[in-house]
């Protein structure tokens, strides 16, 4: 039946096909990266040149099996690698609610940071004594108005002892694909506090919208890596920054307040001594 298609139509069906696929997957949860963006373009000019101006004289057959395989070699290393937007199972941009029920941490455990201009929250997963395999000792997902923007992973140093930095680079390639190439950064002072903690850089994996860090610390050679949105992560500190401002506009009422508080709280307490004493008191 193809081969009685027009090369236009074929184009047509072709283009909303990749389409109707890449509307499918950011439906079900995957993360439009500039990867995968790029990835989609690719799959839907690609081909339609190749079946338009490279073979024309080619059935339309011939062609459509060459461009699915064109598409499917560029598309093989992204499939195989793991969005940097993930990390096991968790999602950046996820809700309070899911962390929750994967890590089995209830919502009442999790910490308020700020709750204005908006909500900053922490929640902590440790590893349960039942898996002492798990080469993960803790997790700290940081939420901003409900949203993951970052997870701060620090694994067990019994687990990961010896361990190099050719190692682990292998082990998260793996993972996440290609890392990325070095960069300087202009101002030493743009690490944040998180990141001077955390020790050497020893690799990123990512893109513009989401990053995975490795640090190796030199204290006791402790292995951490930091998952980021990049969006989620820049509105965080901003909201982070204009919350410290509020606090100290506020301290001085918020002081004269507590002073407050605690003479009132003085004055009921000896009122009610008063009151005790003077139905008790004999001469």
């Amino acid at each position: 039946m193809l081969n009685y298609l027009s090369r236009a139509r074929l184009v047509g069906i072709w283009c909303m096909s990749v389409m109707t696929i890449g509307a499918w997957s950011i439906v079900s949860g995957a993360a439009l990266t500039i990867v995968n963006g790029e990835l989609l373009f690719a799959a839907c000019i690609l081909p339609p040149l190749v079946m338009l101006t490279v073979w024309r004289h080619r059935t339309p057959v011939a062609v459509v099996v060459t461009a699915a395989a064109l598409v499917g070699a560029i598309a093989m290393p992204s499939v195989r690698a793991q969005s940097p937007s993930q990390y096991r199972d968790f999602q950046l941009g996820g809700n309070l609610s899911a962390v929750s029920a994967l890590t089995g941490v209830a919502l009442s455990e999790a910490k308020t940071i700020h709750s204005r201009p908006a909500v900053i929250q922490e929640l902590l997963w440790q590893r349960p004594y039942s898996t002492p395999s798990d080469t993960v000792q803790k997790i700290v997902f940081s939420f901003y108005n409900n949203q993951l923007s970052r997870m701060v992973v620090d694994y067990d140093r019994d687990r990961t002892a010896g361990l190099t930095d050719a190692d682990l680079v292998e082990a998260f390639t793996t993972t996440y694909g290609a890392p990325l190439k070095p960069s300087v950064k202009s101002h030493a002072g743009m690490a944040s506090s998180l990141e001077q903690e955390s020790g050497t850089l020893v690799a990123r994996w990512g893109d513009a919208d989401f990053c995975v860090a490795l640090y190796r610390s030199s204290y006791a050679s402790g292995l951490r890596i930091i998952v980021t949105s990049s969006r989620l992560e820049a509105l965080s500190r901003t909201a982070i920054t204009q919350a410290g401002r509020l606090d100290e506009r506020e301290a001085p009422r918020r002081e004269l307040e507590r002073q407050k508080k605690e003479t009132d709280a003085a004055h009921e307490l000896l009122e009610k001594s008063r009151l005790a004493n003077k139905a008790a008191f004999k001469p």
